[in-house]
């Protein structure tokens, strides 16, 4: 009975120690998670600090670029413009010798200065047009004169050996005569298309003058101007009717 006592007495001792053992190994595992969960928590915090932060820095960064990247817009747009009106002055002064060589310029300018002008591109673009109409027309009459005094010329050279000497003397006088003459419109054709040039050289000048003063301008002059504008076209009218 004493043995049976004994043996009885050591297995319930050894279960309360298991059970002792199994509870500590619970413990442990719980305090673990718990610290693990603990920690996950702390790294989400900073990550979201640092996130914070990192959007913070982002908004003042944008901030002070932002003043930049508009003056360098507007300085950008004013070199265009001024690219642009350079163009077109040398325009006004095409020769034979030069047009292809303005014609290239002329091209790159609209293609690479002209979508940079901002809000004046549509009016540069119409001026543009215009210019370059006006060039391009000069040098075709140009062209066509001297080629109708090419074939003139050859002409009379082919003819000159058939001539009797009176033929000679009246074909002398007639091409003495037709010289003058297209001396006289060559002339005369110089002098319309410099009165041209001039004009428009004039309105370049007007309209780049009126340009620097509108932009001058205070709000009230710039109102002012307009009330002058409609009321001096309210006395066209009057005095045509």
């Amino acid at each position: 009975d004493d043995d049976r006592r004994r043996r009885g007495s050591s297995s319930d001792s050894d279960r309360r120690g298991r059970k002792d053992d199994k509870k500590k190994k619970d413990d442990d595992k719980k305090r673990r998670r718990r610290g693990s969960s603990d920690s996950d928590d702390d790294s989400a915090a900073r990550k979201k600090e640092k996130s914070s932060k990192d959007k913070e820095a982002a908004g003042k960064s944008a901030k002070a670029e932002g003043p930049q990247d508009e003056e360098a817009k507007a300085l950008r747009q004013q070199q265009a413009t001024l690219a642009v009106l350079s163009c077109f002055q040398k325009l006004s002064d095409v020769s034979l010798e030069n047009f292809e060589t303005l014609k290239a310029e002329f091209d790159e300018v609209m293609k690479k200065d002209l979508p940079d002008t901002g809000a004046q591109m549509a009016t540069l673009k119409g001026e543009a047009e215009r210019v370059f109409g006006y060039a391009k027309q000069y040098i075709d009459q140009v062209r066509e004169q001297q080629k109708s005094a090419g074939e003139l010329k050859k002409r009379s050279d082919d003819g000159e050996a058939e001539k009797t000497e009176k033929d000679d003397e009246a074909d002398a006088k007639r091409r003495k005569k037709e010289e003058e003459e297209e001396n006289e419109r060559e002339k005369e054709q110089r002098q319309e298309e410099e009165a041209a040039a001039a004009k428009r050289r004039e309105r370049e000048e007007e309209r780049r003058r009126i340009e620097e003063e509108r932009k001058r301008e205070t709000p009230e002059e710039a109102a002012a101007r307009r009330e002058q504008e409609k009321k001096k076209k309210e006395e066209d009218m009057r005095r045509k009717e």
